[in-house]
């Protein structure tokens, strides 16, 4: 509201609420006879003034009872359970152990996989268990050694 033949609302507020000194007052009463439209802006903020003045705090806080109430929350019984942080950080190292453990575990004994793909012509191949295949064109073969054959 800070813009050229606007009057500053922080002096309007001082005005009305009759803190403003002669120099600003004189300076607001200018202001309002120069234009309408800076009058009925004055009179608006002198209404909500008034308005202001008339409406009770909306809200008293009873700061000592309220402070009460806490205090005696806090004094409360007393039945929680603390459990030290060292315990949980323990527990959770111990499942972080055991979920690696576990990935090492099935990396190292996981059998290798041969795959193999035959694109235009027929491929024969010799798997590591000494028997061979001979693909057709556009065939492909995936072999897991171990104790069950299976074969894609």
């Amino acid at each position: 509201m800070d813009e050229p033949g606007n009057m500053p609302s922080e002096l309007l507020a001082r005005y009305v609420a009759g803190e403003a000194d002669a120099s600003e007052r004189d300076r607001v009463q200018r202001w309002a006879a120069e234009d309408p439209t800076h009058a009925r802006e004055l009179e608006r903020f002198q209404r909500i003034w008034d308005w202001s003045e008339e409406r009770p705090a909306a809200f008293e806080p009873d700061v000592d009872r309220a402070w009460q109430r806490v205090a005696s929350r806090m004094a409360g019984s007393g039945d929680g359970r603390v459990i030290p942080f060292r315990t949980v950080t323990r527990w959770l190292a111990a499942a972080a152990m055991l979920t690696g453990l576990f990935f090492a575990v099935r990396y190292f004994l996981a059998r290798p996989v041969e795959r193999f793909a035959a694109a235009d012509t027929h491929l024969p191949v010799e798997l590591a268990d000494g028997s061979s295949v001979t693909l057709s064109p556009g065939s492909r073969l995936e072999v897991s050694l171990g104790n069950t054959r299976r074969t894609e």
